[in-house]
């Protein structure tokens, strides 16, 4: 795997995650997330964070090679 094929891969890594992130958030803005069960809620609300912490990792990983990611 060269190193170009594997920054690529990282960006496209983060930007699928993002698109999840900003889904799950979206969802948790809805009714449906309000009629779930208290351990459910907890259990997204506790996701969402770490996938968004999943995603800042990726971009600190992806600073630290001197790739820029931005859209």
């Amino acid at each position: 795997l060269k190193m170009e094929d594997f920054k690529q891969r990282l960006i496209d890594e983060l930007n699928e995650l993002h698109k999840k992130c900003v889904k799950l958030e979206d969802f948790i803005d809805t009714e449906t997330f309000g009629s779930l069960n208290r351990n459910q809620r907890g259990l997204l609300i506790a996701q969402v964070g770490t996938m968004f912490a999943y995603e800042q990792i990726l971009k600190l990983r992806l600073d630290d090679l001197g790739v820029d990611y931005a859209n």
